[in-house]
């Protein structure tokens, strides 16, 4: 990943592009450069109250 082994979460898995939030049932907010237009927006996978070491088997639950 490129960062100095004495940094905090040097060893934490890293699956993200930005952070995000949910304003309503189907309306969220990030950063501009996260996704400039709708269509790059629907390209992308958004997991919320993903929380490391939850899951022995390092797969991410998917809810459809």
């Amino acid at each position: 990943m490129g960062v100095c082994p004495t940094e905090k979460f040097a060893a934490q898995n890293s699956i993200a592009k930005c952070s995000v939030f949910l304003v309503a049932k189907d309306l969220l907010v990030t950063a501009g450069h996260c996704a400039r237009s709708p269509e790059e927006c629907e390209r992308y996978a958004w997991l919320f109250d993903y929380r490391e070491g939850e899951v022995d088997d390092g797969k991410i639950p998917v809810k459809e």
